[in-house]
């Protein structure tokens, strides 16, 4: 039986890295080889808790904090001509569900711990330049994930309640940002991960966007996560 949730959301948030664009098998290498080199041995809990999600500099300040300020500063510097040299693959489906939500005119949001020349490039490569109707990028707050600041100014960009949307998080921090600023929040990611999700208050978890799709159905759209949960939308204009 289809079990459909109460109220009705207006807007779907997406994180980027693991949501949109399949990079976290790159950054947990880049940021492995960084650490073995300054000593460090990086725990699955640090890297899910304090770099997947997380603005570069958070993490060096936190991860790296006892190297010096000039090996930070380099540190941080290798992590940009890192990620200027990615090559950005969309996740299964989402390109397919991004164009879904956008030609049934619910507004879409980005909210990334990257910066804005890397949210430029990835625009440019997946064809996602007129996706998003707000962006919000890690300098644009003051704290990064998981303080709930980026999610609900996504949300005051969309002129909507945190309540009202939808996010999609792969990461322990991104899912606590985005639950923190109450948010309906969906954990993506393989069996693996999805203890973590849960952890930080994911409210249902899916493996991939293989199993999200929007329907349009007798009372309305509704966004269909798995078999049985169905999430009713409604566009701004209703």
């Amino acid at each position: 039986m289809n079990r459909v949730q109460k109220g009705t959301y207006r807007a779907v948030v997406f994180d980027m890295d693991g949501v949109v664009i399949d990079t976290r098998t790159p950054i947990e290498a880049f940021w492995h080889h960084h650490a073995e080199a300054h000593g460090i041995s990086i725990s699955r809990e640090v890297m899910e808790g304090r770099i997947h999600g997380c603005p570069a500099r958070q993490t060096v300040e936190g991860v790296f904090g006892h190297i010096s300020k000039e090996e930070r500063e380099h540190l941080l510097e290798a992590c940009e001509t890192f990620e200027n040299g990615l090559d950005y693959v969309a996740m299964r489906g989402i390109q397919l569900l991004l164009g879904q939500l956008k030609d049934a005119d619910i507004p879409i949001a980005l909210v990334t711990s990257s910066l804005p020349p890397k949210v430029r490039k990835v625009q440019g490569v997946l064809g996602l330049e007129e996706a998003f109707a707000a962006i919000v990028t890690a300098d644009l707050v003051e704290r990064g994930k998981p303080d709930p600041a980026c999610y609900r100014l996504a949300a005051r960009k969309l002129g909507f309640h945190p309540a009202q949307c939808i996010a999609f998080e792969d990461a322990y921090s991104g899912v606590k940002a985005a639950a923190g600023a109450g948010m309906y929040t969906v954990g993506v990611g393989p069996a693996a991960q999805q203890g973590l999700l849960r952890e930080a208050g994911a409210q249902l978890l899916v493996p991939h966007f293989g199993e999200v799709t929007l329907r349009k159905e007798e009372n309305g759209l509704v966004l269909q996560l798995t078999s049985s949960v169905l999430l009713p939308l409604s566009r701004a204009d209703v």
